[in-house]
């Protein structure tokens, strides 16, 4: 899986369709086509099976999960102290040095307050149990509206951090209950990662899209599943990964979040 430092830049914007033109592009002789190369039913042992068929996209057959009542119900139990945390930072200041994503009060026109800051419970995994993404009420970054700007689990009774954004660190919810990731380690290099929570301590990669003009001038486009190495990518054209780019970036959807004044009405 490629690995982008917390201290470089790691998610480029995600309306940049090509991070960087070129006029080199690899032929159809050098890799075959994102198509070709998508999981067929008997893959490798490594895709995610929770919630998932085997290429990766979720399977929701109704089984196991909450309703919306339901799992705000639940939400609102098991996240509380997450939520009490973020209504203190809300109406008291944020801490700086906290594990939150610092787009909550960072480059903003003010740090956000309790209508500011949103929380939506969603099934990641189709368990039935509720996972909590927090967010903006209203866009506070007008080119990257729908960050997850923070993204907390349940696993066996404790609380745990699974993703965090920043400006080049970016996760988006997509309608699969799959969540995108785009990163950036500057000018020549950007991915997007297809990630599943499988109810373990961390994300999995089930596909990832690099262009990586840095190390690969001639062919920078490159695909992958399931975390593989850079070097053992397949090459895709421009126009394939260009096309997979337009694909993923379109599928992602607006988190509804609710504001945490009305979390802090009943508590």
């Amino acid at each position: 899986m490629l690995t982008i430092s917390v201290s470089v830049a790691i998610i480029a914007g995600c309306g940049t369709k090509k991070p960087l033109q070129t006029d080199n592009s690899v032929s159809s002789e050098q890799g075959s086509s994102v198509d070709q190369m998508e999981p067929s039913s008997d893959y490798s042992e490594d895709t995610p099976e929770a919630g998932t068929d085997p290429s990766g996209e979720r399977e929701n057959d109704g089984e196991g999960t909450a309703s919306g009542t339901d799992m705000d119900a639940a939400g609102r139990e098991l996240f509380k102290e997450v939520l009490d945390r973020y209504c203190d930072y809300a109406t008291n200041g944020w801490d700086e040095d906290g594990e939150e994503s610092y787009m909550f009060w960072h480059n903003t026109d003010g740090a956000m307050g309790l209508d500011d800051v949103g929380y939506y419970f969603c099934d990641l995994n189709n368990d039935g149990t509720p996972e909590l993404i927090m967010g903006s009420v209203e866009p506070a970054y007008a080119e990257w509206p729908d960050i997850a700007y923070d993204v907390y689990a349940s696993v066996d009774g404790e609380i745990i951090h699974l993703a965090t954004s920043w400006e080049r660190n970016r996760y988006y919810l997509c309608p699969d209950s799959s969540l995108l990731l785009t990163g950036s380690g500057g000018a020549g290099i950007t991915s997007w990662e297809k990630l599943m929570w499988d109810g373990g301590d961390s994300l999995k990669t089930v596909k990832e899209l690099v262009y990586d003009y840095d190390d690969y001038p001639d062919s920078p486009w490159l695909y992958g599943e399931n975390g593989i190495e850079l070097s053992e990518m397949q090459h895709l054209t421009e126009e394939e990964g260009t096309k997979l780019l337009d694909e993923w970036e379109n599928d992602y959807t607006r988190i509804p979040v609710m504001p945490l004044r009305e979390y802090a009405k009943v508590v």
